[in-house]
Order: C-alpha cells, then sequence, then structure tokens
C-alpha cells in the first residue's frame, strides 16, 4: 500500500511538472535532481573527450550546455514518467557501434 501511494504522489508532481514545460512551476526538488543529473552527464560526456553520434553529443555540439541540461532534464522526466505510467523497468536503447 504504501508503494502505491508513493508511485501515486510521483506521478502527480511528474505531471504537474510535464504539463507546464520547462518553468519554475511544479517541484523544485524534483526539477533540481533531474538538472543536476543532467549536468552531471554531460561533465562525464565532456571529460570522457570522445565524440558520439547519440542525442546528447549532436545537442552538445550545436547548443549551450544549460540548454542542453534542460532538455536532458525534461527527457529524463518524461521517461521517469512513462514508466511509472506503465509499471514497466527501463530498458536501454542498444545503439550500433
Amino acid at each position: 500500500m504504501r508503494r502505491r501511494f508513493l508511485q501515486t504522489v510521483v506521478t502527480r508532481l511528474f505531471l504537474d511538472m510535464i504539463a507546464c514545460g520547462i518553468s519554475k512551476t511544479g517541484n523544485r526538488y524534483i526539477r533540481r535532481l533531474l538538472y543536476l543529473g543532467a549536468m552531471a552527464q554531460i561533465m562525464v560526456r565532456s571529460s570522457s573527450r570522445r565524440r558520439g553520434t547519440d542525442w546528447l553529443s549532436r545537442k552538445l555540439a550545436t547548443k549551450e550546455t544549460r540548454v542542453v541540461a534542460i532538455a536532458l532534464a525534461n527527457r529524463m522526466a518524461r521517461t521517469i514518467f512513462a514508466l511509472l505510467r506503465d509499471g514497466t523497468s527501463y530498458r536501454p536503447q542498444v545503439s550500433a557501434a
């Protein structure tokens, strides 16, 4: 029962965040966690010095770092919401290297 309650609360928080787009509305804590996670991924990616052809590498090549971090945080939020909505687990796409 507690897990179902937490899932409902988190789902509502993500719904509020996604419905408003990138703005200061919604839950500050979740918004901050998503942004920090996105910045951490960008910093790891930039320190590896490997050029990639995935979505993040293409964005980093053409946009400012903070703009890419917001876009990545938004993408992560939508992914998390879809996982919660469908009750599935995350399965990353395997890229052909």
